[in-house]
């Protein structure tokens, strides 16, 4: 059959071709580009907390650095801001930069792991399933320091594994800086800091000629962040824990030990308990008996089904196969084992919080499309060997890349919003009111005013109860913008007393409603 004969000869289950040659991967960066720069056109790409990141960044510029660390105390995202204002002018050009250019180059170092746990074939289909995964897009084109801690801890993992294979000192001394910049940004990976030296020791036993590079590279992995530590303690007495995060860190494990992590826990354990005793409605109680039973199941299951919205659900068939086979021999537990770390601390943070946000997971999707580029590469093998699956093979592969750009799309409509800018364009073109503070549930809002001054600190953001007790007693004209999400404004509304209706702006989402007291410049027409 000619159909058949013609997908014979595209020979598609070896795309691409192994030879040498970074065509593919700079293909991938391009579609990757174009993807985000379509969100960040749709989306507006500011993220909740993107304001403090951009009121601290002023500070610094201004030189104000006490003002800086009071708005945000992690410095590095705001100061990096602030050196790209400087040289652009402009706050959004900045902030895409920050986000969309990690966001693509994160492919490089997935590409490098892939390859050396792999082949190229699978390097590529790893690379194309994050550039196409449709969240993680979405991610990227937003202000949030997720991108670039996803670029340096992907390095780190990415040379880590080149370490293991070559025994490179120049990979081991490139992974721990990328590590420790990482850091810089969220200080989420530091699981890896154990989970390294322990696999070192692990091979360390198992390999016996390598028994010494590896106790080295551990030793030094553990031993030198511990001298930076002691000078940092030496050099700032009475701040070093809130310089390194450490007191985040000693806080975790004091709850971890006292098993204060269960608190939250057992407080839904019990109401399932109470429920089940007071039978309302339930048949026998059986629902609130199967959720007692099986609740640390289902925090689990909730894990997983973030991380796969996150990875897109499609991949998950390549991924399950892909599980399968073994990586590079020297290498292969790596990605595993910092997954497993990994899981762990977010399965803990969600018995403890309660909560959980989705991109906290987005490292998990990239420790997992090395296996989803491998999986796609023995899919498309078997379908090979019978010519009747070919077609099903070009039908994968077209969904592979046409669904995460239609899911891309839909999401771009879903969360595209009308109301933020043009509040906070129109309270900008309030002329009298540029003297009057204002307050917002929704930082946002007041960037795109041009308030960056207003915007507060990270203990009090998007929370209205501590200035409303100044507002009461406050005689000058004070503005208040209220934002939701589908909620009523009521709550907020009941706390106000002789404010009145200045303007609503209702989105797809959000609708803001700006409040003012009559005052001296009166409420706009």
């Amino acid at each position: 059959m000619p159909f058949v004969a013609d997908l014979k000869s595209l020979r598609l289950w070896k795309f691409p071709a192994l030879g040498a040659g970074s065509g593919p991967l700079l293909g991938l960066l391009l579609l990757s580009l174009w993807i985000k720069s379509a969100l960040v056109w749709k989306l507006g790409g500011y993220s909740p907390d993107s304001a403090l990141y951009i009121a601290a960044a002023s500070h610094f510029e201004a030189g104000s650095w006490a003002a800086g660390f009071a708005v945000y105390p992690l410095p590095v995202l705001s100061l990096l801001l602030a050196l790209l204002h400087r040289c652009l002018g402009s706050w959004e050009a900045a902030a895409y930069l920050c986000s969309v250019v990690p966001a693509v180059l994160t492919l490089v170092p997935i590409y490098r792991l892939t390859t050396d746990l792999f082949d190229r074939r699978a390097a590529f289909w790893a690379a194309a399933a994050f550039a196409l995964s449709p969240y993680l897009n979405k991610f990227g084109a937003e202000l949030i320091r997720d991108p670039l801690f996803l670029f340096c801890f992907t390095w780190a993992v990415a040379l880590a594994a080149r370490f293991l294979i070559t025994e490179s000192k120049l990979s081991l001394l490139g992974c721990m800086i990328m590590f420790w910049a990482s850091l810089l940004f969220r200080i989420d990976g530091v699981y890896l800091f154990p989970v390294l030296p322990v696999l070192l020791l692990g091979l360390a036993w198992v390999q016996p000629r390598r028994r010494a590079g590896l106790m080295k590279a551990a030793l030094l992995w553990v031993g030198l962040p511990m001298i930076v530590l002691a000078a940092v303690a030496w050099l700032f007495p009475d701040q070093w824990l809130a310089v390194t995060q450490g007191d985040f860190i000693t806080r975790r494990l004091r709850d971890l030990l006292s098993l204060r992590f269960l608190d939250h826990y057992r407080a839904i354990y019990q109401g399932l308990t109470n429920l089940e005793a007071a039978d309302q409605g339930w048949a026998g109680g059986l629902f609130p008996e199967m959720a007692r039973h099986y609740l640390l199941v289902l925090y689990g299951l909730l894990l997983i089904e973030y991380f796969l919205r996150l990875l897109f659900v499609p991949y998950a068939l390549p991924l399950a196969v892909g599980l399968w086979m073994p990586g590079h021999e020297r290498a292969r537990w790596l990605p595993p084992a910092a997954a497993f770390g990994f899981g762990l601390v977010s399965y803990l943070y969600l018995l403890q919080e309660g909560w959980i946000a989705k991109r906290y997971l987005s490292l998990l999707v990239v420790l997992a499309t090395p296996y989803v580029g491998r999986g796609m590469v023995a899919l498309l093998e078997a379908a090979s060997r019978s010519r009747w699956l070919r077609a099903v093979a070009m039908a994968a592969v077209a969904g592979f890349f046409l669904l995460p750009l239609w899911a891309s799309a839909g999401l771009a409509l879903e969360n595209a919003d009308s109301a933020l800018r043009p509040a906070g364009q129109w309270i900008a073109a309030q002329k009298s009111w540029r003297s009057a503070k204002i307050y917002s549930t929704d930082n946002r809002v007041l960037l795109y005013a041009g308030r960056i001054a207003d915007i507060p600190t990270w203990e009090s953001h998007g929370d209205l109860k501590a200035p409303l007790r100044s507002i009461h007693d406050s005689k000058k004209l004070v503005l208040v913008v209220v934002e939701t999400e589908n909620r009523s404004f009521q709550d907020t509304l009941s706390d106000l007393k002789n404010f009145s209706e200045a303007r609503y702006f209702k989105g797809r989402h959000r609708r803001v409603m700006v409040l003012c007291r009559p005052g001296a410049g009166g409420v706009p027409e």
